[in-house]
Parts: C-alpha cells; sequence; structure tokens
C-alpha cells in the first residue's frame, strides 16, 4: 500500500472516529452550550467540527468548503451580496488558485485524495473547492438548504493562515470583520504580535515549527475552551 493510501485510510478512520464520538458526546456537550442558533463562516471545515461537536443543525452553507485567503475575504466582505448569487460548477483549470491545488497536493496536504476530482465552484467572482462531495448537484442542494438557515444577527467569521496565506490576506480579514464576531488562527507568532491588542487572533503554538495552522479539524489545537468562547460571543 502507497504511502498516499495510507494516508488516505487514517484520514477517514480519523473522521469516523470523531463522528462516533460526537454522536455519543455531542448531546451532553450541547447542554452547556447557552446558544444554538448561530452562524460560523469559515474558511475551511472548521464550523463543520463545531456544528457536529454539539450535534446543532448545520447553520452555514459554508460546511466542509474550502476557500483560498483572498477569495474568502472577499466573500465575508459582502456576505448578502454574495448569498444571493448563483453557484456554478468550474473545472480545475479555471479555479483561481489552480497552482496552489497543484503545491498542495505535491506536499500530501489532501491526504491521499485525488484533487482533480474536487468539485470546484464559484460564487460571482469567488471560489472555492470541496473534496467531501462526489457531485457538484450534492453540494448545491445542500448549499441551497442550509443558506436558509443562516442566522445574520448572529456570525462567527473564522479564518486561518493556511492555503498560502498571506500577511495582507490576514490584515484585510482584520479590517472587514472588524466590530464583528471573529476568530483568526495562526502559527505565526509574529501575527499574532501584529495583532496583539485584538483578542480575535489567537496564536496556535502546536504549528509553531510550520508557521502556519496546518489542520484546525481533527485536532485539538484551539488554545481555548470551546464552550466558554461560544458561550461569551453571546451572552444571550
Amino acid at each position: 500500500m502507497s504511502m498516499m493510501n495510507i494516508k488516505k485510510k487514517i484520514c477517514k478512520t480519523r473522521i469516523k472516529m470523531q463522528r462516533k464520538s460526537d454522536k455519543l458526546f455531542g448531546p451532553i456537550r450541547r447542554i452547556f452550550l447557552k446558544n444554538k442558533d448561530f452562524t460560523i463562516i469559515s474558511n475551511n471545515c472548521w464550523d463543520w467540527k463545531v456544528y457536529s461537536r454539539y450535534q446543532i443543525p448545520y447553520k452555514t452553507p459554508t460546511t466542509n468548503l474550502l476557500f483560498p485567503p483572498e477569495d474568502f475575504v472577499r466573500f465575508i466582505s459582502d456576505l448578502p451580496r454574495y448569498m444571493n448569487e448563483e453557484l456554478t460548477e468550474i473545472d480545475l483549470e479555471s479555479f483561481h488558485f489552480y497552482d496552489q491545488m497543484v503545491e498542495r497536493n505535491q506536499k500530501h496536504d489532501f491526504e491521499g485524495s485525488d484533487f482533480r476530482k474536487f468539485v470546484y465552484c464559484r460564487l460571482g467572482d469567488v471560489d472555492f473547492v470541496c473534496w467531501h462531495y462526489k457531485t457538484f448537484e450534492d453540494l448545491k442542494s445542500k448549499w441551497d438548504r442550509r443558506k436558509t438557515r443562516m442566522n445574520f444577527n448572529k456570525i462567527l467569521f473564522k479564518m486561518n493562515d493556511s492555503f498560502s496565506c498571506t500577511f495582507e490576506n490576514f490584515k484585510k480579514f482584520l479590517e472587514v470583520t472588524k466590530g464583528k464576531k471573529s476568530l483568526f488562527l495562526t502559527g505565526n507568532k509574529q501575527w499574532k504580535e501584529y495583532a496583539n491588542s485584538n483578542s480575535n487572533v489567537y496564536y496556535v503554538k502546536k504549528f509553531k515549527k510550520q508557521g502556519m495552522v496546518i489542520d484546525d479539524v481533527h485536532h485539538n489545537v484551539l488554545p481555548f475552551n470551546l464552550t466558554r468562547y461560544l458561550n461569551r460571543l453571546w451572552k444571550d
């Protein structure tokens, strides 16, 4: 068995174990969650991790999607407008960040999955990718259904510094989310020091060597208690 196939098998096993754990302990965790009606707009699968952890309905269409940093910041800067755009499928070669996908694949960042078979989408001038859906039709069906559940009064914008995120992307995220509920996870200590007065930016020591957050979905990397954090966001 090749190393790529081994990584793919490990990933599937890890996800399966996490789902079983969430189904078992999610209802218990949910008891301590004061507010269960909130929307997370995330640049990656982190929102899935949160909703699954508490076994609450997905209140966001971005679940299990991966946004390139530049496109994600543009997306959240005018979220209501983009939610009215029609979602369309594109091919890999048309994807804004084709080169980054090739680079990530060479580093085996997709854990054995074939990036050429992923579903690539465009929403206005924003691109994103998903490898958790086999077809665009399935993805679009869930996108259209979940966006009707969004709570625009209680939104948390979450981003990390993966996928070739630049310092300019980071600063732009802080700018467009100013005064809003936001969370930025970084493995770069200098970025945290730059935004030292911003309590929404967290440095993740686990990824100190890499200098960026590699995986905040399958690892318990948060430098805070998630339940207490969510309860502080919306105290009502």
